[in-house]
């Protein structure tokens, strides 16, 4: 059988992807390394996996072929999900649009934010007017994916100064 190549993965959850070497033999995955795994379907060769933490797992797809048996490893790293933390929308009064900073943490480095690597883990976008949707979409260095979505709207300021709450009347001489 073939259990895939190795791989790396955010989160909990992954799918294991094998293939046997002869139509019609069984199959059947197990866990060679990690503890807390539950394997969905250890009998199909694509099944989804779940797992309780960082680490690495290493998983055995064993073949029967009436009798016949052959086996191959797959060794998967799990890593953090990516997570994002929002510190700060400021709005420009100048501009009258606003900016979002934010943080990415898990997953592995380098984070690239629509489609543009950033340096180290904080994230400020360009000025988006006042009103519109926001949508940032994050990799990491190992695919792994989430996006920041949003909408925000900046108070109007003036620089007009105050005015009276009764009437008034102006007369101007020309």
């Amino acid at each position: 059988p073939n259990a895939g190549v190795d791989f790396q993965g955010c989160g909990n959850t992954f799918t294991l992807n094998g293939s046997n070497s002869v139509t019609g033999s069984t199959t059947t995955w197990s866990v060679l390394s990690g503890s807390n795994v539950d394997i969905d379907f250890p009998e199909l060769l694509n099944t989804q996996v779940i797992v309780d933490g960082n680490g690495i797992y290493q998983f055995l797809l064993e073949e029967n072929n009436q009798g016949c048996m052959g086996e191959d490893i797959v060794e998967v790293e799990v890593f953090d999900a990516l997570t994002t933390q929002i510190t700060s929308v400021d709005c420009d009064p100048l501009d009258g649009g606003y900016t979002v900073t934010f943080t990415i943490s898990g997953g592995q480095l380098p984070y690239i934010v629509n489609g543009d690597p950033i340096v180290g883990n904080t994230y400020t976008s360009s000025l988006i007017t006042s009103g519109t949707p926001y949508n940032f979409d994050i990799v990491d260095g190992i695919n792994c994916s989430t996006a920041v979505q949003g909408i925000f709207n900046c108070d109007c300021t003036t620089q007009g100064g105050t005015m009276s709450a009764t009437e008034q009347i102006i007369c101007a001489e020309g």
